[in-house]
């Protein structure tokens, strides 16, 4: 019973924290309430923005610093231009 509440704690945080009246790039409500966090940074972003980042030529390089990140045990990073702000286009 005690880790039924503790999963119930942390699904209840993990939908919170997505959840958005508007998208943090944008502004605009997102579709079906629907939103991803970026790989450029912390900003919780809507599906047209996503597919947007998803073609800038820096897409790859922000997957492969998340994916690096991630083998080396850091599961909260900010994102590879978390720091610098975003790149041109975005």
């Amino acid at each position: 019973m005690k880790y039924l509440n503790s999963y119930k704690n942390f699904e209840n945080m993990e939908s919170d924290s997505m959840r958005r009246e508007e998208c943090d790039r944008c502004k605009q409500p997102p579709i079906n309430n629907t939103t991803t966090l970026s790989k450029f940074n912390k900003q919780v972003i809507c599906m047209p923005c996503k597919e947007k980042e998803q073609k800038h030529p820096k897409y790859r390089t922000a997957c492969d610093a998340e994916e690096e990140a991630i083998r080396n045990g850091d599961f909260n990073y900010p994102g590879r231009f978390h720091r610098i702000g975003l790149p041109e286009g975005l």
